[in-house]
């Protein structure tokens, strides 16, 4: 089965609504699994080899970056590192990781001033992006920035400023159509 457009946007509004409703009833990220919500959003939002056959989400959890399906999805994040992409050049997927550029807590921390779907997915679509790099460029980020941003930051800024944080460098992954639609990560204008 492979959901249409239409029926993929549905299943988007329906994870805005859960999003938006916990903020509401006043549940933790963590109890409500704010990283399995929001990673669904990203998927059924992006499409194309970010969902399985069985339309699933896919998770790009360490070990899953071999076969056809997940090389796609590397190419569609939105950042790569330079190390991560050689990794991937000699076929070594066992230190890539997927990382949320800007942290699940972070974006949780800005979600709560979200009062409708409508400033949920403004949030979203200007700050969920999702970076390849390696476990290394992990460790790195763990001793300063693991689950946040730079101070300096918000919603808006550079997303990537993190990562400049501690010289992770990169390129943006190459996007395929799939993530050029229209209605697809255009960040609001300011």
């Amino acid at each position: 089965m492979t959901l249409n457009l239409d029926e993929r946007k549905e299943i988007c509004r329906f994870f805005l609504e859960v999003v938006c409703l916990s903020r509401n009833v006043r549940i933790t990220a963590r109890a409500l699994g704010m990283r399995s919500l929001l990673d669904s959003w990203f998927a059924y939002n992006a499409g194309g080899s970010f969902l399985t056959r069985n339309d699933n989400p896919r998770w790009l959890n360490v070990g899953d970056f071999k076969g056809k399906e997940a090389q796609k999805c590397i190419d569609m994040a939105d950042f790569v590192s330079y190390d991560a992409r050689r990794k991937i050049v000699d076929k070594d997927y066992s230190a890539l990781m997927k990382d949320h550029v800007v942290p699940i807590r972070r974006l949780g921390k800005e979600l709560r001033s979200a009062t409708t779907t409508e400033d949920v997915e403004r949030v979203l679509r200007n700050s969920y992006r999702i970076g390849i790099i390696t476990a290394a460029e992990d460790l790195r980020l763990e001793e300063k920035l693991k689950e946040k941003m730079p101070d300096e930051w918000k919603v808006g800024d550079e997303v990537l400023a993190r990562y400049r944080c501690v010289s992770i460098t990169g390129e943006p992954g190459s996007r395929n159509a799939e993530l050029e639609r229209a209605w697809l990560f255009e960040p609001e204008s300011r």
